[in-house]
C-alpha cells in the first residue's frame, strides 16, 4: 500500500506551478478586461453629464430602425 501525500507535499507543488508563471497570460487578459470595463463606465458616467448629447445619441439610434 503506498501513502497518501500530505498537505505540504501539495503544496510544495502547487508553489512550484505558481512560481513558473503559469497564470500570468491570464492575469494580463483579466487586467486588460478590468481595464476596459472602468473605460466604459467612465464614459457611460460622462454622459450623465451631459443629457443632451445622450438623447441626441438614443434619437439617432431608435431612427436607424
Amino acid at each position: 500500500m503506498t501513502p497518501l501525500p500530505n498537505d505540504s507535499s501539495r503544496r510544495s507543488d502547487l508553489d512550484s506551478r505558481c512560481a513558473a508563471g503559469s497564470g500570468s497570460s491570464r492575469s494580463i487578459g483579466r487586467q486588460l478586461l478590468l481595464l476596459a470595463t472602468g473605460a466604459i463606465l467612465a464614459l457611460v458616467f460622462a454622459a450623465y453629464l451631459r443629457p443632451d448629447f445622450a438623447f441626441d445619441l438614443a434619437n439617432r439610434f431608435i431612427q436607424c430602425f
